[in-house]
């Protein structure tokens, strides 16, 4: 196959004007929880998960509506358990008037906790 001159000198304009694309294309996951606060405000609304799935995909964002649930599920479950580990290690608890971190003062309840005590076997077993 042969090309014109004037043909490939628009080909070469053409991709001398062309820009790479500046931002990073996010995850179809990135995008669920960037969108979750809608999503979820949809659900509170009544509409089903497969509804916001065919909404999204006549907007340009095709999930399957299982997807579209899971990938909410964990962006959910992300943000509550980063809230809590925030939560919990960011402030000092004071215990016997001295000021412990919440995990040293969990663990240390979690050794002197219990009731069982170790025997020899005998021989009724």
């Amino acid at each position: 196959m042969s090309y014109t001159q004037g043909h490939l000198a628009e080909v070469a304009s053409r991709l001398r004007q062309m820009q790479p694309e500046t931002r990073p294309k996010s995850t179809m996951r990135q995008a669920v929880e960037q969108l979750l606060p809608e999503l979820l405000a949809m659900k509170d609304r009544g509409f089903q998960v497969d509804q916001i799935a065919q909404l999204l995909a006549t907007n340009g964002i095709a999930i399957a509506a299982s997807t579209l649930k899971a990938y909410m599920r964990r962006a959910q479950m992300t943000k509550t358990a980063t809230k809590e580990r925030k939560r919990n290690h960011a402030r000092p608890v004071k215990a016997n008037g001295t000021e412990t971190a919440r995990h040293e003062l969990v663990e240390t309840r979690a050794a002197h906790q219990g009731t069982f005590t170790a025997r020899a076997d005998s021989d009724e077993i």
